[in-house]
């Protein structure tokens, strides 16, 4: 008797239940480091019938399906004086075969508990997702905006049509060690970026960002009382700044110290993570091969609408 694919279409949608229900129960518990550094948009649910992301100047930046250059610079639009648009498309692409029809019956070819895989794909999504998130900050090089220069770059520029002041940077090219006294000068460099109209941003960091080898020293610096540089007990400035230790950060170490950032709040600066598929599974059977698959497929961009409001502060 021939394969009863009605019987394995029926299998495939209970799994699927089965699956999606696991993945959503388990996702509560694994920790989105990234959602701390990054705004996430949901582009299916901000979108309009053109595809076009809402809540971005001028109407977004188009439909996904017109930007598949890698890392395309978007370009520059005169309405924002300057648009820097830049962002990484990314796949994430697991396929697993649960079962096979064989004549009447549908066999599972997985004795794993349904918890324990879907937890195996969580961990390889989401470890997907930070390490594209933290290649803006390992390799800033291969991100170049509409000012035709790298994420961190010391010659940033916005439109003369508005200043005279038309240079800042976002990083330092003499090495600053993590230090308390040393945050001091990092929170006035970070002051001096420009926004669009050639004036200073006068933003404030709000978090230190650091591999793991300055997890120590950052804590100690934004959750002391007193000043850890100073033996006269002199208030900490920085108790209202958050630190995270970031373990996809690539540990540039030297023999004083190690690469770290500062960050605006996420509604002042511009890095941004769109989710044009949300992760998640799907179990569907294909008549062709006579399997029952699982998926857990998404597509995703990383990237930034500009670069103000984020300081590398040890250069590269």
């Amino acid at each position: 008797m021939g394969v009863n694919n009605t019987q394995a279409t029926q299998y495939a949608k209970l799994y699927n239940k089965e699956y999606n229900e696991c993945w959503e129960d388990q996702q509560k518990d694994v920790k989105k480091t990234y959602e701390q550094i990054f705004t996430c948009v949901d582009v299916a649910a901000n979108s309009d019938m053109a595809n076009e992301i809402k809540g971005f100047e001028h109407g977004g930046f188009g439909p996904f399906s017109q930007r598949t250059s890698y890392r395309e610079a978007l370009p520059e639009d005169d309405i924002t004086l300057g648009n820097d648009y830049c962002w990484s498309y990314n796949e994430f692409s697991k396929r697993i075969v649960i079962a096979k029809a064989t004549g009447r019956t549908v066999r599972a070819t997985l004795k794993d508990p349904i918890s324990d895989i879907t937890k195996k794909l969580l961990k390889a999504a989401y470890k997907d997702i930070n390490k594209a998130g933290a290649d803006l900050f390992n390799n800033p090089q291969n991100y170049v905006g509409g000012d035709g220069q790298a994420l961190f770059s010391t010659a940033h520029t916005c439109s003369a049509k508005w200043s005279s002041n038309t240079t800042w940077s976002n990083l330092k090219t003499t090495d600053y060690d993590l230090t308390h006294d040393n945050m001091i000068l990092a929170k006035k460099f970070f002051k001096q970026q420009l926004d669009l109209t050639g004036s200073k941003t006068e933003e404030q960091p709000s978090l230190l960002l650091v591999p793991d080898a300055l997890e120590g020293m950052a804590f100690e610096i934004t959750k002391s009382i007193y000043n850890r540089d100073n033996a006269n007990m002199q208030v900490n400035q920085f108790g209202n700044i958050q630190h995270l230790c970031w373990s996809y950060i690539d540990d540039y170490a030297t023999a004083a110290s190690s690469n770290w950032f500062l960050l605006g709040d996420k509604s002042d600066h511009g890095l941004y993570m769109w989710f044009l598929e949300k992760p998640g599974t799907k179990v569907w059977y294909d008549e062709n091969t006579k399997c029952v698959y699982l998926d857990c497929i998404f597509d995703y961009a990383v990237g930034y609408k500009h670069p103000r409001n984020v300081m590398n502060l040890r250069g590269y």
